[in-house]
């Protein structure tokens, strides 16, 4: 008999035996700890399938909310999708992860993310979509005639170098609290951080802040892998940061370039980080005379994924940032318009408010999953998509959904 549910706690040492088979873990490897170690830390996020009693599937979806302007939307992330080695091949995976999506559903979500096979997931309505960051090669460069070695370029005077040092939790931790809020909160993109409590240090050496006049105004987050891991996570990365760009906006190129040179001194060829697409960022790197590449980086086979859980209840969830992007408008188009969106459907009421609805409207716009969560996350504008649209909007409609769905500032990572 076969039963999907929801796990506890007592069930790690079961989940974790179906995590180490289908991964094919050596027991005591670093990648067996790491996953033992997550699976027992968080095994009240996980979901499971029985048969007869046991185990023989699971996966984690962890709960996390993404800023959308002054919005908040649920995001699903789904991982170590698992299941018992000797039974693959069954159709397991694929009962699995048809549970998994329709309790998503039933949890309210209103999107989810992953990581996979794109032939596997996308018949659940995953779609392959971008991941963005920043690339920091770490070469020399030339100057003329003369070459500056990877030392030179990355040097800082000892004015601004004396004020980076490694991060302190018990005596940096409230205020790096303090700086992710001023810098992410309101920033589409950017994971919502819940709770008071400060975050711990990484295991490499890599957290550092910059101080000034007594107060942390900058810090980065990094890791160290034993090689280059893909693309996007070489040998090290910064996987978050946080400036006061308003008072000290040299704290950014400061301390990127102190981790640049660290992960230099460490054998490492390049530097990945997931700091904003924001044109404020970029003109702070440029003045610090930072070398660096912006990357989208999108796979054909297995890639980040994202899944439209509900598009009525994404929609509500973002209403009030849209009406607030409308009423900043001198004039605005009004009408019903019928989003359809790899077959789900919802009307977007606009003007003079923003509302969800069903039913009658009078004008369509078609687009798939892809398309709308760029529209949703600011990574491009209605203006810019529009060519890839089926609609049949006036254009003074086309001119409001431009401002409805502006390009945005947005934050990387969360949602790839």
């Amino acid at each position: 008999m076969e039963r999907f549910r929801r796990a506890e706690k007592g069930d790690a040492d079961a989940i974790f035996r179906v995590v180490a088979s289908a991964f094919s873990l050596e027991e005591g490897s670093p990648k067996w700890r790491r996953k033992r170690d997550l699976v027992h830390s968080e095994a009240e996020h996980f979901l499971v399938l029985e048969e007869d009693g046991g185990i023989v599937a699971t996966c984690v979806v962890h709960p996390h909310r993404l800023w959308v302007g002054r919005s908040q939307v649920l995001k699903g992330d789904v991982g170590e999708v698992s299941v018992l080695r000797e039974l693959q091949g069954r159709g397991l995976g694929t009962r699995l992860v048809r549970e998994v999506s329709r309790w998503m559903e039933e949890e309210g979500f209103h999107i989810s993310r992953l990581g996979g096979l794109n032939r596997f997931y996308g018949r659940f309505g995953w779609v392959p979509f971008p991941r963005w960051y920043y690339e920091f090669p770490l070469t020399s460069v030339g100057a003329g005639a003369s070459r500056l070695s990877v030392e030179e370029v990355l040097s800082l005077p000892e004015e601004l170098r004396s004020r980076v040092r490694p991060y302190d939790p018990e005596r940096d931790g409230k205020r790096r609290l303090e700086l992710y809020r001023l810098f992410y909160e309101g920033r589409t993109g950017a994971l919502v951080r819940e709770g008071s409590e400060p975050p711990g240090a990484g295991p490499h050496g890599l957290d550092f802040v910059y101080e000034r006049e007594g107060e942390i105004v900058g810090y980065v987050a990094g890791v160290e892998y034993p090689g280059e891991v893909s693309p996007f996570e070489p040998k090290v990365a910064v996987h978050e940061a946080a400036f006061d760009l308003a008072s000290a906006p040299e704290s950014l190129w400061v301390l990127m370039k102190y981790v640049l040179l660290e992960a230099h001194r460490r054998g490492a060829l390049r530097v990945a980080a997931r700091l904003p697409f924001d044109p404020a960022v970029e003109r702070v790197l440029r003045e610090g005379k930072v070398y660096f590449q912006k990357v989208e980086l999108m796979s054909a086979y297995g890639s980040n994924m994202i899944k439209i859980v509900n598009l009525r209840r994404l929609l509500g969830a973002i209403s009030p940032t849209l009406e607030g992007r409308l009423s900043a408008l001198p004039y605005a188009w009004e009408g019903r318009v019928r989003l359809e969106v790899d077959g789900q459907e919802a009307v977007l009421v606009v003007g003079p408010s923003v509302q969800v609805d069903e039913g009658e409207a009078g004008n369509y716009i078609r687009c798939d999953a892809h398309t709308m969560m760029r529209l949703v996350l600011g990574l491009s504008s209605f203006g810019e998509l529009e060519g890839t649209l089926e609609h049949d909007l006036p254009r003074e409609a086309v001119a409001t959904f431009s401002a409805l769905f502006p390009r945005e500032p947005v934050a990387t990572g969360p949602w790839g």
